[in-house]
């Protein structure tokens, strides 16, 4: 049997089974699908999204749905059985990459600039709040798989360093230091974070056990490539939405990881979209990218070495 259903139809029997009647059930993307709930609603809407997940996550997801509106997540519920679901509610507000383009404009910054602090400071107290109820035994910061795939990346900014600060990015992926463990969301970037104002909540999780540093990476990469991109943007907004975020995660009593280990992650992610560059994407939005990003992304490796050099 498929850990999947194949149809839509599958889906609708099998989301009833757990007490979940749809209607006008549409698929969205692979595993993920959107409907109308028949007689029960989430926050006074209907609405609702429906995620498959392998059976292995199951108890990972089932720790996470007790917590899931504590730490920005819109109300969910697990049904198990044949399948691995999440079902879910709608979440408020607009996507962060939306947002930020329009906040960073120096007079809109001045109007909004506590909603955007505040914003920042939610957003690193609920994954402050999510690493502290599913902490567990500390772990090497990268993986091997990973630490040798980052290291073959190398040669595509072969040119762009000098030689010392290649160096040092070598003997960082060599490190075989330990860093927090935690259950986390998976990629933050600011289209995985929405706002309506007041309030931030997240979609997308992805309910794997690893380094901390890796989450904190998501976030701070996808807040400075995006501040890269807005030559508006000054350099002190960004340092005060990093500062606001670090401040909301130690308020849950949680330590700030190390800045090596936070490089660490930086660096692969990095690596990663160059390399994801290089391949030829297909998706429109890739496209356009494609001719923007390189540099600023080598320019933001240059800064993350400088800081741990």
């Amino acid at each position: 049997m498929s850990e999947y259903p194949n149809s839509t139809a599958e889906v609708k029997r099998f989301c009833r089974s757990g007490g979940f009647d749809f209607v006008d059930l549409q698929k969205v993307r692979d595993r993920v699908y959107r409907g109308t709930l028949c007689d029960r609603q989430f926050d006074n809407s209907s609405t609702a999204f429906i995620k498959f997940h392998p059976h292995s996550k199951h108890e990972i997801f089932q720790d996470f749905v007790d917590i899931a509106t504590d730490v920005g997540h819109p109300e969910c519920h697990l049904v198990d059985g044949s399948y691995t679901c999440v079902i879910m509610g709608e979440t408020s507000g607009r996507p962060l990459s939306h947002l930020l383009p329009i906040a960073f404009v120096p007079g809109i910054w001045q109007l909004r600039k506590g909603q955007y602090e505040q914003a920042y400071y939610q957003l690193g107290n609920q994954l402050g709040v999510l690493h502290t109820a599913t902490q567990s035994t500390p772990s090497l910061t990268i993986s091997e798989k990973k630490r040798k795939k980052a290291l073959d990346r190398i040669e595509y900014i072969s040119g762009t360093l000098s030689e010392s600060l290649t160096t040092t990015i070598r003997s960082l992926f060599a490190d075989e230091r330990q860093t927090p463990c935690a259950i986390t969301y998976g990629d933050r970037s600011p289209h995985n974070i929405y706002f309506d104002g007041s309030s931030i909540s997240q979609i997308d999780f992805a309910g794997k056990r690893r380094s901390t540093a890796y989450e904190h990476a998501t976030v701070l990469v996808g807040l400075r490539l995006m501040h890269r991109r807005l030559p508006y943007a000054s350099s002190d907004r960004l340092s005060t939405l990093e500062r606001h975020y670090w401040d909301g995660y130690i308020q849950t009593g949680l330590a700030v990881p190390n800045k090596e280990s936070i490089a660490i992650w930086c660096l692969y992610l990095y690596l990663h979209l160059l390399s994801f560059y290089r391949s030829n994407p297909s998706s429109l939005n890739a496209k356009l990218t494609q001719w923007i990003d390189p540099p600023k992304i080598r320019k933001e490796i240059h800064r993350t070495v400088e800081t741990v050099s």
